[in-house]
């Protein structure tokens, strides 16, 4: 079973001197850490989040993989409450996937993969490393194309380097409804929703 810890009890200690900020904390371990630094270029502070990178190949086979997943899921991820019986339940699904199709991974390209294909079926793609991270308290999205800024408990408003563009924007709403037990449409589009986790 791959390890995934969610980190919740997060320390920091903050600079007195916002020019010397520069820390990195975990998420998600061992894929997704926050990285605050002051960023000489724009004067200002800055908040990254730091993910795995795909190599060519990775991406391709990450794509076939939720491909398939996405046509043998036969139950809500949403509906599953218990974050380690998501876990397992896609692990087993992209294990079925992965001997269906004859693909060998090295253990690092396994992880990753998996590690995105949690994120993005269960988790809230992009930006659920933002929703995860228990210092933050507030997302703003100004629209597609622009950065995500959020309110960080330690550090105040930051820009992230977190953007998305329009299709993902729409996708992230449609799946906030979803998990929120709402509907939304250009005919409805205003929603007030609380996010079950």
């Amino acid at each position: 079973m791959i390890n995934i810890r969610f980190i919740n009890d997060i320390k920091i200690n903050v600079p007195k001197n916002k020019f010397e900020t520069n820390i990195t904390y975990p998420i998600v371990e061992p894929f997704s850490y926050a990285h605050i630094y002051f960023d000489r270029s724009t004067y200002d502070l800055v908040y990254e989040i730091i993910e795995p990178k795909l190599t060519e190949n990775e991406e391709k086979i990450y794509k076939n993989i939720i491909f398939y997943i996405e046509k043998l899921l036969y139950i809500k991820l949403s509906e599953i409450g218990n974050l380690n019986d998501a876990i397992n339940y896609l692990q087993r699904l992209y294990d079925f996937v992965l001997n269906d199709l004859g693909i060998q991974l090295g253990q690092s390209s396994y992880e990753k993969i998996f590690y995105y294909i949690f994120r993005d079926l269960y988790g809230y793609n992009k930006v659920d490393s933002l929703l995860r991270d228990p210092l933050i308290e507030d997302i703003e999205c100004s629209g597609p194309g622009y950065p995500i800024f959020i309110v960080h408990r330690y550090f105040g408003n930051l820009k992230t380097n977190i953007i998305l563009n329009d299709k993902e924007i729409r996708d992230l709403i449609e799946k906030f409804a979803l998990r929120a037990g709402k509907h939304i449409s250009y005919a409805e589009p205003i929603l007030d929703a609380t996010l079950p986790d």
